[in-house]
């Protein structure tokens, strides 16, 4: 269905930007619900796009990967740019014309870089775009004093696309985004401010006839949003760093704020940073505010009650899988951010405790890492604890590969302790699998029903949560039982009962 509204009798169609920062080759959840939305409203004749500000050479390659169209998305750079159409060639450094190799000389290094040398100088580096076969990705200039005084960047698709001038101290100072013929049309000026290396000038270089300076990417980013929008434009904004961006546009553009996490934090009770500017600033430019649980929007109607609040499910089951052709096995899974604000060392203690009574139990934890730091912290208390053998660090995976691992694994746990949803138990109810979880604001209480498809443990009962899981993992009776329950809660989670909660917005446009 097309999102279709009557106004004075004429018939207009309403079309959906979904704002982020971008589409990483490691995501959030908060861009995989964006582009598990995307796909709902594509399946549902829905027009709708997400918009991304960042610049990333990765970006098309990127969308790609997790199943979008090029038509589906729209960067700003690329916009600009006059790069949203343009098909992908192969600039090989061998074969480059960019390379007079009757004067230079390309010795390779590695598979990763090669050097560019004039009669034994070196006059240039070349290094290749990653995951890829010789294709450039970076071509650094070296002065006679062996310093970069340049460099050129190239996007994945194999076109020139940024070029860097740095000062003789080596830092950056100018910086020019081209058209695919090369001509300059965005130049971002770094200079030093506070001690610190800042932009402090965007100009947008012969748009539409005309030149338009801004002092940060965030007002560009608010005109660019202009540039895109009309009044039948409805904007989804996911991310809180864009909300001033979001809320400066056009006041003829709806827009709505999707809050992907709690907006208290559990410690001081405080409205997070990231949310300050919404609640105390711009709240009255947005038409509402998008939860997932009725619990978190009637706790938000506490602190706000003048915008209107919609409860949609940040994520739905597009497919499910029948969960009794799956091998019986001790092994659990943890999907998520390896971060400290996922509690992800109470997982590996809470194995432990498991361990003491089942020898083989198997952790997998798949995810992206907060920081080598925390890597060598988890990685020490699983050293300290005994468990190198019981532990996988899957890295991180996405669609088929990681379906492979929820398929693996008896129960899906989690022992965050501020969540609004919790997409990977969510994508656990489509495999039919047992959960346990912390009984934590929001979301774990609405996918896991205490006995009936998991457990649901106080925060931080590590030894309780380590004996839930082992009388899972223990009797199959109750493995089986707790299954075709999860199966039976997916259906809250449907995609024809998430779209349906949409449908609810869209009766007030």
């Amino acid at each position: 269905m097309d999102c279709k509204i009557w106004n004075m009798g004429v018939m207009m169609i309403k079309k959906f930007l979904f704002t982020n920062e971008n589409i990483f080759t490691f995501n959030s959840g908060t861009e995989i619900s964006a582009i598990n939305r995307l796909k709902m409203f594509r399946k549902n004749d829905v027009l709708s796009k997400i918009v991304t500000k960042n610049f990333d050479t990765s970006f098309i390659r990127n969308i790609l990967k997790y199943g979008l169209n090029k038509e589906e998305v729209i960067n700003m750079y690329d916009y600009f740019q006059g790069f949203t159409n343009i098909e992908k060639k192969h600039e090989y450094l061998r074969y480059s014309n960019i390379i007079d190799k009757n004067v230079y000389k390309i010795v390779g290094i590695n598979n990763d870089i090669s050097n560019i040398e004039r009669n034994g100088n070196l006059v240039a580096k070349v290094h290749i775009f990653p995951e890829t076969f010789g294709e450039i990705g970076e071509v650094e200039y070296y002065d006679k004093f062996m310093d970069v005084y340049s460099k050129d960047i190239y996007d994945y698709r194999g076109y020139k696309t940024k070029t860097q001038y740095f000062n003789p101290n080596g830092e950056l100072g100018h910086e020019y985004l081209l058209d695919i013929n090369g001509k300059p049309v965005i130049q971002i000026t770094h200079m030093l401010a506070d001690g610190h290396l800042k932009v402090t000038m965007i100009e947008l270089l012969d748009y539409k006839g005309s030149n338009y300076r801004f002092k940060s990417e965030d007002e560009l980013f608010t005109f660019f949003l202009n540039e895109i929008s009309d009044e039948n434009t409805i904007i989804i904004n996911d991310r809180p760093s864009l909300i001033e961006s979001v809320a400066k546009t056009n006041e003829k553009v709806s827009k709505y704020q999707f809050l992907h996490s709690n907006h208290l934090n559990n410690i001081t009770n405080n409205i997070y940073d990231n949310l300050v500017p919404l609640f105390d600033d711009y709240l009255k430019l947005f038409s509402g505010i998008i939860v997932s649980t009725l619990d978190q929007k009637n706790d938000l109607n506490k602190l706000q009650n003048n915008i209107k609040i919609y409860v949609i499910s940040d994520f739905c089951i597009m497919s499910k899988y029948n969960s009794e052709d799956y091998d019986l096995n001790n092994n659990i899974a943890y999907i998520g951010r390896i971060f400290k604000d996922k509690n992800v060392d109470d997982i590996i203690y809470v194995l432990s405790y498991i361990k003491e009574y089942l020898k083989d139990v198997h952790l997998y934890i798949v995810g992206y890492f907060e920081s080598n730091e925390y890597k060598n912290h988890l990685f020490n208390l699983i050293k300290q604890l005994k468990l190198d053998n019981n532990i996988t660090f899957t890295g991180y995976k996405f669609d088929s590969s990681k379906k492979e691992v929820i398929n693996n694994s008896k129960v899906i746990i989690q022992t965050s302790l501020n969540e609004s949803l919790g997409i990977s138990l969510v994508e656990g109810l489509s495999f039919g699998k047992p959960e346990v979880a912390y009984d934590i604001k929001y979301g774990p209480n609405k996918i896991i029903k205490n006995r009936k498809n998991g457990y649901l443990i106080k925060p931080n009962d590590k030894k309780k949560m380590a004996k839930k899981i082992y009388k899972i993992l223990n009797d199959n009776k109750i493995f089986y039982r707790f299954s075709k329950q999860s199966l039976i809660i997916s259906e809250d989670f449907d995609e024809n009962h998430v779209f349906g909660q949409w449908k609810k917005l869209f009766n007030d446009l």
